[in-house]
């Protein structure tokens, strides 16, 4: 079995996460999700087992950004009220576990904002807004 690569002890974690886009490193950034997912299906022929697979398109799913309020605020005065409007950018995940470790880039492609919604409740004591975005490509560990 595979054993855990550590660098120096320490792995990736949350507070190895630096996060930029239009410009500017979010700080009100408290949850990133990306990936991507391809087509995929057994083929059949002679008999009921798989004598194959075949290979479909790749999509990028449930792209989202989950901010405090003050960043999308930012957003919509960056440009002028309504973020859905933003051309697309590119968004750079950065990780570095510790100063001397190697930095590891992931890049969002060609994003853009598919909704601007605010759900309040009583009782917050901050106000988060979970962003969705369209992305048309992903590059992981860029160097």
């Amino acid at each position: 079995m595979a054993q855990p690569i550590f660098v120096n002890g320490v792995q990736h974690a949350w507070a190895s996460l630096s996060c930029n886009m239009l410009g500017r490193t979010l700080t009100g950034i408290t949850g990133i999700t990306y990936g991507n997912d391809r087509a995929m299906e057994n083929l059949y022929g002679a008999g009921d087992e798989p004598i194959g697979r075949g290979q479909g398109n790749n999509t990028y799913k449930d792209v989202n950004l989950e901010v405090y309020q003050f960043e999308v605020v930012a957003l919509q005065v960056a440009s002028g009220g309504d973020i859905t409007l933003i051309p697309p950018f590119d968004i750079v995940v950065q990780y570095k576990a510790t100063q001397d470790s190697p930095l590891v880039t992931d890049i969002i492609r060609n994003c853009q904002f598919k909704n601007n919604m605010r759900e309040p409740k009583q009782g917050d004591t901050s106000l988060k807004v979970k962003l969705d975005l369209i992305c048309a490509g992903i590059k992981l560990h860029s160097v």
